[in-house]
Formats: C-alpha cells, structure tokens, sequence
C-alpha cells in the first residue's frame, strides 16, 4: 500500500471509529479487527473461542470467538442451538469420551 493510499486507508479508520466500535469498522471495512486496533493504537482483545451446537442436527461448529459463532447462528439461520467455550467442549468430550 502506498503511503498516499495508507493514510487515506487510516483517516477512514479514524472518521469510522467516531461512531463505531472497531469491531464494526473492521467488519464495514472488511479488515481485520487487529488492523484497525492498530490504527487506532489500541491492543486487539483477547478472544475466546465458542463451539456452536445445532440442536437439530448435533452439528459442531468451531469459532474464533463468540461473536464469530453468533453470527454463524444469525448467517445459518440455527433456532435451537447452544453455544459454550471451546474449553469447556474439549473437558465435556473428554469426560464423556468422544471425540471433539
């Protein structure tokens, strides 16, 4: 990227960010949340991943974070699902001996 284009790219990051999180910047933007922390000069958040369970059909679905597994829901159009902390999915199956 040019540095003509960069700063435009970031004044952009910065005008959107007067009126929106930057998790909505990345996504309007369509750019990584990191980017946009980093114009911003802020450290990204630590995410959790979620694991999506469709009640239907006993899918498993596996997220960076749960915001990434609701929209999977909302984008799936799931209506019985349940969604828990990868973690605590991996301690379940373990338990329970199956195979995550």
């Amino acid at each position: 990227m040019s540095g003509r284009s960069r700063r435009r790219f970031e004044q952009r990051v910065r005008e959107l960010s007067e009126y929106m999180d930057p998790e909505d910047v990345a996504d309007t933007l369509r750019i990584r949340l990191g980017d946009v922390l980093l114009v911003l000069g802020r450290k990204a958040p630590k995410q959790t991943p979620a694991v999506v369970i469709d009640a239907k059909t006993q899918n498993v679905s596996h997220h960076v974070s749960f915001r990434s597994a609701y929209r999977h829901v909302c984008v799936a159009g799931l209506v019985d699902w349940t969604w828990h902390t990868r973690e605590a999915y991996v301690e379940w199956c373990r338990i329970n001996g199956v195979t995550p």
